[in-house]
């Protein structure tokens, strides 16, 4: 895992976790029971105008309306193309790991990859406001 820290950020707090990959019925089905069950507690936000992204990712909110989620649109396209990342944020801090690196440590290469897109992630948030 990789932390960012930016004392001019100011970023809604959310997370959002790779959803599981595949055209079959049971992955639509497990999909869509996560995502339900994501709703019980949190406020899942989608991102239609991102290609691919909310087929990828369940990104979801417990602070703010989905409605007050802004991110830019550069981050949130680093986020779809990378469909393996965890990511968590809030206020000053961004988080970002491999979903699976619990089961399967990265190496140093895996972890150098990590931070190239930490950091693309971390230039495209914008200083508050």
């Amino acid at each position: 895992m990789l932390a960012f820290v930016s004392s001019t950020w100011n970023l809604p707090h959310f997370a959002a976790s790779p959803r599981l990959g595949g055209e079959g019925k049971l992955t639509a089905i497990a999909n869509q029971i996560t995502e339900t069950a994501a709703g019980i507690k949190m406020e899942v936000v989608k991102f239609q105008h991102i290609p691919n992204l909310d087929d990828r990712y369940l990104i979801s909110t417990s602070d703010f309306s989905a409605s007050r989620i802004s991110l830019p649109d550069a981050f949130l396209r680093t986020l779809s193309a990378n469909p393996t990342l965890t990511l968590h944020t809030g206020g000053d801090t961004l988080t970002i790991s491999y979903a699976n690196s619990a089961s399967q440590p990265p190496d140093a290469e895996k972890m150098k990859q990590l931070y190239k897109i930490g950091v693309q992630m971390a230039r495209d948030i914008p200083p508050k406001g």
